[in-house]
């Protein structure tokens, strides 16, 4: 599942201004928007959380609807493939959602990590009937700015767009709709019969961060995959695990911030059954930006999360491409691929 900006998130961090935070609301439903064409819908009462995300198929990727349900006093999440996909439940040990897809949850964070800069207040302004105050502050490595509509009462981030150098307003994200209501009950109920998963995750998606260079020593190339020998291929392997890749995004796709620049790849993938993988995101040259494995316990789903940042800052424009790879007991399976982008100077 795709995930927002992390310019934005990157700039968020280091953005300050001098506003008291109230305390966090515990029941809200709201819809945002976001770079790259995704659309999520966020429902909280309490301890527990709905984050639905839908991503429309498109040249970038086959899309995805996927469907959380956060139980933080259980300390699980269930994952619902809505576009017809197996459901799985594992541990979940943060107290809340990825703050990426919830701006209200994740409104103490970004204000815990504000550090020195001084943002220039500019006015009042209504963003879809919600009463914010708007911020802006210079992007040094892009020649332009980012701007803030950050909601008056309780000090999350209604709104973020980046403006280019010609004044151009580009929307990284936006609350369209948002109520304090209490949600309907029936958004909490997690589907039946998920399969248990092995393991525990959090907010971050429990996976590492590889820092990818841009010189050959950083990187690694792949050796070409080796099939099965036939004498080797077991009796019943038309009843193997099979591996299926429902969803595949990229956050963001256009990169402008500062060095290096940041991305999160994101996948919804299927297992028929107990099965061990091993993943390797590729680059457009066919180096491994990252790699891991993928064990699954029993039939269901799973979300992969990989951030890599690329040496790739140099005051011109990169292009640059990435795809997954699984091999399966000599199979592979490859996602779509999904193009990038960065506008950035070195530190």
């Amino acid at each position: 599942m795709r995930t927002l900006s992390v310019s934005v998130v990157a700039l968020t961090l280091i953005l300050a201004p001098a506003i008291a935070l109230s305390q966090t609301p515990q029941t809200y439903s709201l819809t945002q928007t976001m770079a790259g064409g995704m659309t999520v819908q966020v429902a909280r009462d309490g301890s527990k959380e709905s984050v639905e995300q839908t991503v429309a198929p498109g040249a970038n990727g086959p899309g995805m609807h996927i469907r959380s349900l956060y139980d933080f006093a259980a300390k699980k999440v269930w994952t619902m493939n809505l576009a017809g996909g197996p459901c799985s439940v594992v541990a979940y040990t943060s107290p809340g959602a990825p703050s990426m897809l919830d701006p209200i949850a994740g409104a103490q964070e970004m204000q815990a990590g504000l550090a020195q800069a001084k943002p220039q207040a500019l006015r009042s302004e209504t963003v879809n009937g919600i009463a914010t105050k708007v911020y802006e502050m210079p992007v040094p490595e892009s020649k332009g700015k980012m701007r803030m509509f950050l909601e008056e009462k309780h000090s999350f981030a209604v709104k973020m767009a980046m403006v280019s150098s010609d004044g151009k307003e580009q929307t990284q994200m936006e609350i369209t709709r948002l109520s304090f209501d209490k949600p309907a009950a029936d958004l909490f109920v997690p589907a039946k019969n998920c399969e248990v998963q092995a393991g525990e995750t959090n907010a971050t998606g429990g996976h590492v961060e590889a820092n990818v260079g841009g010189q050959a020593q950083a990187e690694r190339k792949l050796p070409p995959a080796k099939p099965a020998a036939a004498s080797q291929a077991p009796k019943a392997a038309a009843a193997a695990p099979e591996i299926e890749m429902r969803g595949a995004g990229v956050g963001p796709m256009d990169y402008t911030g500062p060095a290096p620049a940041a991305y999160t790849f994101s996948f919804a993938i299927d297992a028929s059954g107990p099965v061990e993988a091993t993943w390797t995101l590729v680059s457009q040259t066919g180096t491994a930006w990252a790699s891991g494995k993928l064990v699954f316990e029993a039939a269901g789903s799973k979300d992969l999360n990989v951030p890599v940042k690329l040496d790739v800052c140099n005051g011109k424009h990169w292009a640059g491409a990435g795809h997954l790879e699984l091999m399966v007991a000599g199979k592979k399976y490859s996602s779509t691929t999904m193009k990038i982008t960065a506008d950035c100077k070195a530190k």
